[in-house]
C-alpha cells in the first residue's frame, strides 16, 4: 500500500513538471511574437536599424621585411674525423690508446706481429756488416791501384744491394703499426690483443674537435640560391644552443641518387657548449630576402576561377563593406605568404570572419592586435 501512494505521488509531480513547461513554451512563443513584431514597428518608423553586418576582424597592410628560410636537419662533426686502419694483414699484438685518449699525428697506436721479419731484419744487418768491411778493403786496394776496378764495383754493389734490402725490411715492418693519421682524441678502438687486421679494416676511430661543423645535405634545386658565406642560423637541440656561421663548404658535386650536395659551416668554439660528433643540429638558410614586402597570413588566401583572392574591408559611405581583390603570391614561409600585386601599403586585409563573405556583404570591423 505504501508503495502505491509512493507512485502516485511521484506521477503527480511529474504531471505537474510537463504541465509547466508546457506553459513556459506557450509564454516564450507570445514573448518572441511580440519582440518580433516591435523590431519591425520601430525599423518601419526608422527608429532602428537591422543590424545585417558581418563581424570580422582585419590587418592594415604594412610593408615589411621578408626573410624565406630552408630548414635542413644536419649534424655535428669534428673539421677532421678518420678512421685509422691497418696497412697489412696481421694479427694484433699491442693496443697502445684507449679511448678517450688525446694522440697526435704519426703516434702509434697498435702494434702487430712482426717478429720473422725482425729476424731476417737482424740477419740483413749482420750481412751489411760484412758486406761493408768487404768493400773497405776493397776500396782501400781501389785507390792503391791494387786489384781490378770490377772486383771495386762488385764489392760497392754487393753493399747497395744489401742496404737497399734492409730499407725495404723496415718499410715492411713499419706497416705492422697502426699510427694515427691526424691529431686529436681517440673515439673508438675497434680492435684487441689478438684480433686479426687487414687493409680497410677500421681499427680506430680519430676526430680533431679542435674545429667543429655542421654539415647536412640540400636539394640541387636550391643550387643557385646557397653560395659560401651565405649566413646559416645554427640550433643544437639537445644543447639548447643557437648560433649564426657563414657556409664555409658548397660542394660543386651533386650525387645522382639523391640528387643533392653537401654543404658544411665552421661553428664558433664556445666554453660551455659541449659538441659530441653526429649530433643533430638544424639549419636555417636564408634563400630569399625582400627589404619591403607585403606580408599576409598563408590561411586568408583564397582560390576562384580568377585565381587567388583575399577579402579587403573597404569604406562606402558609412558603411564597411568587403571588397575582393585578385592577388599574385609569391615566397611562403612559417604560415605567411609574400603578396606581389594586388594589396598596397593601408589596405584593411579580412583575417578573421572571412569564410562566408561575398563581394559587398556589410561588416562590422575590429583590429587585429
Amino acid at each position: 500500500m505504501i508503495a502505491l501512494i509512493l507512485a502516485s505521488c511521484n506521477n503527480g509531480s511529474s504531471d505537474d513538471r510537463i504541465k509547466k513547461l508546457e506553459e513556459l513554451k506557450k509564454e516564450r512563443e507570445s514573448l518572441t511574437k511580440e519582440i518580433n513584431a516591435l523590431e519591425e514597428e520601430l525599423i518601419a518608423e526608422g527608429l532602428l536599424v537591422k543590424d545585417k553586418g558581418t563581424q570580422v576582424e582585419v590587418l592594415e597592410i604594412d610593408t615589411t621585411e621578408f626573410i624565406s628560410y630552408l630548414d635542413l636537419q644536419g649534424k655535428v662533426d669534428g673539421d677532421e674525423n678518420v678512421t685509422a686502419t691497418a696497412k697489412t694483414v696481421g694479427v694484433i699484438m699491442n693496443v697502445m690508446v684507449k679511448e678517450g685518449q688525446m694522440v697526435s699525428r704519426g703516434q702509434t697506436l697498435a702494434m702487430m706481429d712482426a717478429s720473422v721479419m725482425q729476424q731476417g731484419l737482424a740477419e740483413l744487418k749482420q750481412q751489411e756488416t760484412f758486406l761493408q768491411d768487404v768493400f773497405n778493403r776493397q776500396k782501400s786496394l781501389w785507390e792503391q791501384n791494387i786489384g781490378s776496378e770490377m772486383q771495386y764495383l762488385q764489392a760497392k754493389n754487393n753493399l747497395e744491394g744489401i742496404q737497399n734490402r734492409i730499407a725495404t725490411t723496415k718499410q715492411q715492418i713499419a706497416m705492422n703499426y697502426i699510427t694515427s693519421p691526424i691529431s686529436g682524441r681517440i673515439e673508438e678502438v675497434n680492435v684487441k690483443v689478438g684480433s686479426s687486421v687487414a687493409p680497410g679494416t677500421p681499427a680506430f676511430r680519430v676526430v680533431n674537435f679542435n674545429k667543429i661543423k655542421v654539415a647536412s645535405e640540400v636539394s640541387e634545386s636550391y643550387s643557385k640560391n646557397i653560395k659560401i658565406g651565405s649566413k646559416v642560423l645554427v640550433s643544437i637541440p639537445d644543447l639548447n644552443y643557437e648560433t649564426e656561421a657563414p657556409l664555409s663548404f658548397v660542394s660543386k658535386y651533386i650525387n645522382p641518387g639523391s640528387r643533392s650536395f653537401r654543404i658544411e659551416c665552421v661553428m664558433p668554439s664556445v666554453k660551455d657548449v659541449d659538441y659530441r660528433a653526429n649530433m643533430i643540429a638544424v639549419m636555417k638558410i636564408s634563400v630569399y630576402t625582400n627589404p619591403k614586402a607585403i606580408v599576409v597570413p598563408q590561411n586568408i588566401v583564397q582560390s576562384s576561377a580568377n585565381g587567388e583572392f583575399v577579402y579587403v574591408a573597404v569604406k562606402k559611405g558609412k558603411k564597411e563593406v568587403a571588397e575582393m581583390r585578385i592577388i599574385t603570391t609569391g615566397e611562403v614561409y612559417q604560415g605567411t605568404v609574400e603578396i606581389l600585386t594586388g594589396l598596397k601599403k593601408g589596405d584593411r586585409v579580412i583575417v578573421l570572419g572571412y569564410n562566408n563573405l561575398k563581394e559587398g556583404s556589410e561588416l562590422h570591423v575590429s583590429s587585429k592586435k
